[in-house]
């Protein structure tokens, strides 16, 4: 807060820390009798605890260090569902189905997927995406058998800075159809 009656110039110096490279923004204006903030943001992609500092500077003179120290801790997503079964509704003549599967994100910041290891039968759509803090996205997963009545496939969802899941498919077309 600036409690003066004039702006202050405020500068975050992170030291050149990679892990505090996407701290926002590097400096700003405080006009007099307001507040404003820094989005001091440590970014680790293994596990560890961690600590560290950054310098703020006001009007280039006034300087303070402020100590962190953080445990950092695996990127968490989830699946709606981690098995998928197909089946086209009955005397249906429409070529594929799909099924739609929600990737939940019950952390506090934005986690990034991507799902691997799709064939000419299984896809998903979309293929990689962001999922917001305490958010959630939906993936459409489309069967498409072609020629050949029954299908079993495993793609793999990826979690950037967490650990992979598997998502098991399987689907059949009723000779009937």
């Amino acid at each position: 807060s600036n409690d003066t009656d004039q702006p202050i110039l405020v500068h975050v110096n992170t030291h050149g820390n990679p892990i505090l490279a996407r701290t926002t923004p590097p400096s700003q204006v405080i006009p007099a009798g307001s507040t404003a903030g820094f989005d001091i943001v440590l970014y680790m992609e293994v596990e560890q605890t961690y600590e560290t500092q950054f310098t703020y500077t006001v009007n280039g003179h006034h300087s303070f260090v402020v100590p962190l120290r953080a445990q950092a801790v695996p990127v968490m997503l989830s699946l709606s569902k981690q098995r998928v079964n197909f089946t086209f509704p009955g005397h249906s003549y429409q070529p594929t189905v799909s099924e739609i599967i929600t990737v939940i994100n019950p952390g506090n910041n934005p986690a990034d997927f991507r799902i691997e290891n799709q064939s000419p039968n299984f896809t998903a759509s979309p293929a990689s995406g962001t999922v917001d803090a305490a958010g959630s996205e939906e993936v459409v997963l489309t069967y498409n058998p072609g020629q050949t009545q029954k299908h079993e496939h495993q793609m793999k969802v990826t979690v950037v800075g967490g650990s992979a899941m598997t998502l098991s498919l399987s689907g059949e077309v009723d000779e009937g159809v």
